[in-house]
């Protein structure tokens, strides 16, 4: 198999090729009372594939080596249920045996008396506990026939990342940058949100609620995918300081202080080759003096003050800036 390529498994009649009509947006696999699906159908979508997997009520037939063997080269794996962990359960436990990752996905949730919904996803999420699950990425409760009555039908659509190549491009591109970086900012959550925004942009989608096109526990495990090991460090980088009210107005003038004086220093140019610039105001500046004066520490922070004295044949000037 090349390219992304995603299976759905399930028992007959969990809605499995429903929902394949519905992520490809037109009516592809055949649907209908009992099993349609008799072999692995493969439909292809922009930049992927989704395989319909036939459900036979014979959970042995997963455990073929042709199967075993299938789930290897797909690039996410999607559980179908109804009403239970138990319609799956072995299967679950060869996925974890093999170490894939898969996501599962309960469907016709429509079914279920308002009332009892919450009662509902608190008894699947306890079977996975009590089963003791290794590769649950995500649990999702949709409905195909209804997608838009369940906020989750969006967050599982916009969660196949693999789906997006260009997109897992640019989110390997900036993890890589942010963790490049010596501040303490950067997050799984500042990767779900860049992910967000992105996938709207390249949709040209409007964002109707909160909730994050790929989750954070999600970029949790896309982090490690990508070899990020990101350890936070507790001190800031110096320049950003604190920003408090007197911190800011000192940064101001201590910039504001060397733009003006522009013309009397030797700078470097920004040239693929820099190259010195010899000051165009008399006197030019001689003597640039800096010190870095670690001062007291304090419980909250620990402050820096960077003095400055500049000499020139009139005299000196001195700046100074808390940071």
């Amino acid at each position: 198999m090349q390219g992304r390529n995603i299976g759905f498994f399930g028992l007959t009649s969990t809605g499995k090729s429903t929902i394949i009509n519905k992520l490809l947006d037109r009516e592809v696999a055949k649907t209908g009372a009992g099993e349609t699906t008799t072999k692995i159908e493969p439909y292809d979508g922009k930049g992927y594939t989704l395989y319909d997997i036939p459900g036979r009520n014979d959970d042995t037939t997963y455990f073929s080596m042709e199967y075993v063997a299938f789930w290897k080269g797909l690039t996410a794996r999607v559980v179908l249920l109804t009403t239970s962990m138990k319609e799956m359960t072995k299967v679950f436990h060869l996925l974890d045996a093999i170490n894939l990752k898969y996501d599962i996905v309960v469907n016709k949730f429509d079914l279920i008396k308002q009332d009892e919904r919450e009662n509902f996803k608190a008894q699947i999420k306890q079977e996975i506990n009590q089963c003791g699950l290794k590769g649950v990425n995500n649990v999702w409760f949709v409905s195909s026939q209804n997608p838009r009555q369940f906020p989750d039908w969006i967050t599982m659509c916009h969660s196949f990342l693999d789906c997006y190549p260009d997109l897992e491009l640019e989110a390997r591109q900036f993890v890589f940058e942010e963790c490049s970086k010596t501040d303490t900012t950067f997050t799984a959550e500042t990767l779900a949100i860049f992910i967000d925004n992105r996938f709207y942009e390249l949709n040209n989608l409007k964002k109707v609620d909160q909730r994050l096109a790929r989750s954070v526990e999600s970029c949790k495990l896309d982090l490690r995918r990508f070899g990020a090991k990101f350890t936070a460090n507790s001190s800031r980088p110096y320049f950003l300081g604190h920003e408090r009210e007197g911190v800011v107005k000192h940064r101001k003038e201590f910039v504001k202080y060397f733009i003006e004086r522009e013309q009397n220093f030797y700078t470097i140019t920004n040239d693929a080759v820099p190259q010195w610039k010899t000051p165009t105001t008399t006197p030019p500046v001689l003597l640039l003096d800096c010190a870095m004066i670690k001062s007291s520490v304090t419980v909250k922070s620990q402050t820096r003050t960077l003095a400055i004295n500049t000499y020139n044949y009139h005299g000196s000037y001195s700046c100074s800036a808390i940071f």
